[in-house]
């Protein structure tokens, strides 16, 4: 397919680099489904990616690392985590960003002293950041199934549920069997996330609530039904089925009997399928007002892991207390009501205020962006005149006493709008815009002036370092493929070179504009240096 204009071209690097980042995805995948090679595969690939500068693939190996530490039982790696949050967040990798302030949120007090008072503010901003047009749906279906871990970890269910309904709505976007492979998991994890909200359900005798849960969960099963899926999440799919048919009251005892017979024979009983089968037996044998109900009860106690799954664990407690009241109501039984009104009560109360939360962020962001758009140039996304001078006025107080100013200008652009036509240059000062981006440091400022002229400025930079990061924009902007652009497009650019103290911009502009008039002069193609000019003196 060609590119638009603007965009980088296909090259054999670039392939090779999508590859990588499709496989790296593949192995994080297998580290889910508990494959015990993945992990190494992965920081091999890892170390391939930091070596070639694929930072995309970098980041990606990262997380897998610390996915590699959470399977193991050793949970999230804090320092792994704030690592990932500031690469991310210092590339501009939001839905990493995302995804990795939600694992920061899922720390709680695991995290360091201080760090749960903060995760609802990291949760929060996590949303906000994949409420964007244009991200990579991968990274966005690995970012909203991390936060609705986090959602869910919290009891906060309802929205649990909107970031898995927003990652299954991708697949019509992207079926490709990798994005298929991440939304099994988010598939699964909806599941789940509406048996345990229907385990508090239950306990409130809601009945609409319930049917409401019963509706998304059954979404939830359709999707996973057209994913390929490991045989353990296909078991304990079923086990989340019956359980939650019996939450809604249907009697499947049977049902349930007999597939713990035959995962027993054929799987071996896990403790997840194992727990759920025989909750779903203990409220099937209350609701025949089976004699045996509360010992199914109690040996549902015994299976069910109380640290995976609480609610159902309380389930289990509650549903004790109710089947012994049946003859006479007792303190345990009125202690079971009170305590789970008091706790849905408190979790609606906080559902609402990171809702606000939410909101509140959602504002910030929006008022962040109206800013950013304000400071950027309309056409090559760089900054534009106001976006300067911002930023000389940070230099100046940061007390920067140094910096580089380069002009960039094309070479003959009239030309190119006159031959190839302006959706051409368009596109040329497009792709100028980006080399340029690419080639300077995130603390430097890359700025379109006007029409064909862009200047960098480099902080804490001499002239001759400056002279040396011109010649590599340079050698950029010689390796671009310009005729993918239009057939017969060469482009060239010259650069003015100068340094000297930013608060005295004018001068340095006006010594970057000489040199880059000896470099036009030339014949262009070419970068100038030159030392700036002796401040002017003032009149008397």
């Amino acid at each position: 397919m060609k590119p638009r204009s603007g965009e980088p071209a296909e090259t054999p690097e670039r392939r090779e680099r999508a590859r990588a980042r499709l496989e790296i995805f593949a192995l994080l995948h297998e580290l889910q489904s508990g494959d015990p090679g993945a992990a190494a595969a992965a920081a091999t690939l890892t170390a391939v990616a930091e070596r070639h500068g694929w930072s995309e693939v970098a980041r990606l190996g990262l997380f897998a690392s610390l996915l590699d530490g959470w399977n193991s039982g050793k949970g999230w790696d804090p320092d792994g985590v704030d690592a990932l949050v500031a690469r991310s967040s210092e590339e501009g990798d939001r839905p990493l960003t995302a995804l990795a302030l939600s694992l920061r949120a899922s720390l709680g007090p695991a995290g360091g002293p201080g760090r749960e008072a903060s995760a609802d503010a990291d949760l929060a901003r996590a949303v906000v950041l994949l409420e964007t047009e244009a991200a990579p749906l991968y990274e966005v279906v690995l970012a909203r199934t991390g936060c609705g871990i986090a959602f869910a970890e919290r009891g906060m269910w309802e929205l649990s549920d909107e970031q898995y309904a927003a990652a299954l709505g991708l697949v019509d976007e992207d079926p490709s069997p990798t994005l298929v492979r991440l939304l099994a998991a988010v598939a699964y994890n909806r599941a789940e996330a509406q048996v345990a909200l229907a385990s508090m359900l239950r306990q409130l005798d809601d009945r609409v609530g319930l049917a409401g849960c019963r509706a998304t969960f059954d979404r939830a099963m359709d999707a996973a039904g057209g994913f390929e899926l490991p045989d353990s999440w296909r078991i304990e799919l079923a086990s989340l089925g019956l359980l939650m048919r019996a939450l809604c009251g249907e009697q499947c005892a049977g049902e349930a009997r007999s597939l713990r017979e035959e995962i027993a024979e054929d799987h071996g009983l896990s403790v997840r399928a194992g727990g759920h089968l025989r909750l779903a037996l203990a409220l099937a044998a209350a609701l025949a007002g089976d004699p045996a109900a509360f010992g199914e009860a109690e040996r549902a106690l015994a299976e069910i892991d109380s640290q995976l799954y609480p609610q159902e664990y309380e389930l289990a407690l509650y549903l004790a207390a109710e089947i012994e009241s049946r003859h006479a109501p007792t303190a345990g039984w009125r202690c079971a009501r009170y305590q789970i009104a008091e706790r849905w009560a408190t979790r609606v109360a906080t559902l609402g205020a990171m809702r606000a939360l939410v909101h509140v962020e959602r504002v910030s962001e929006e008022f962040e962006q109206l800013d950013r758009d304000a400071h950027l140039d309309d056409l090559t996304g760089v900054g534009n005149r106001r976006a300067l001078e911002r930023y000389l006025a940070d230099l100046a107080v940061a007390r920067v006493r140094q910096a580089a100013f380069v002009m960039v200008d094309v070479d003959h652009f009239k030309s190119v709008n006159d031959r190839f036509g302006h959706l051409v240059g368009d596109g040329t000062l497009m792709r100028v815009g980006s080399a340029l981006q690419e080639t300077v440091r995130a603390e430097d400022l890359v700025v379109r002036l006007g029409g064909d002229e862009f200047a960098v400025v480099l902080s804490d930079t001499d002239l001759v370092a400056a002279s040396v990061r011109a010649k590599a924009i340079l050698d950029r902007l010689h390796d671009e493929p310009w005729p993918e652009l239009a057939p017969g497009l060469t482009i060239s650019v010259s650069l003015g070179v100068t340094a000297g103290d930013p608060s005295d911009v004018r001068r340095l502009r006006q010594s970057a504009d000489q040199a880059l008039y000896e470099a036009k002069a030339a014949g262009g193609d070419r970068v100038v240096g030159q030392a700036a000019a002796a401040p002017v003196p003032s009149p008397d």
